[in-house]
């Protein structure tokens, strides 16, 4: 318990979004030890926030048995997932041959020409048109 009492403590301005800026403090090296005050609150001092300093530092045995069993379970979760990974894929066969359908189908679909037949894009079907006058010099098509 000894060891937990001299942790340096780490002060960060944080504006956030309230009026008065908050300041974060953390004890040095201790995961989750955080905590916001107000600038007013860290400045007036107190036991209050030397409280909940301690408070933090007595934690660390059970932040680290927190942290440890959370490591436990996402390593279970990586090992699960990279085993799906690596296992076929359970519809595979059905896959290739709903592929192998759509690609015999669009062969035997017959494709229209494409005609041009005057100014505009290249579509099938498109038919001509004829060029209308509208005054002495512009022809529209």
């Amino acid at each position: 318990m000894m060891a937990n009492a001299f942790r340096a403590v780490q002060v960060e301005s944080d504006p956030g979004m309230e009026q008065e800026p908050y300041l974060a403090v953390r004890l040095d090296g201790v995961p989750r030890s955080s905590l916001k005050v107000s600038r007013s609150e860290f400045l007036g001092g107190g036991l209050g926030l030397i409280r909940q300093l301690e408070n933090r530092t007595s934690a660390v045995p059970r932040i680290i048995g927190e942290i440890e069993q959370e490591d436990v379970v996402l390593n279970a979760e990586i090992l699960e997932a990279d085993a799906r990974l690596r296992a076929p894929f359970a519809h595979s066969d059905a896959l290739a041959s709903q592929q192998a359908a759509k690609e015999s189908e669009k062969r035997a679909e017959p494709t229209a020409p494409v005609r041009r037949t005057g100014p505009g894009p290249e579509v099938p079907g498109n038919r001509p048109q004829p060029p209308s006058a509208t005054s002495a010099h512009e022809v529209s098509w």
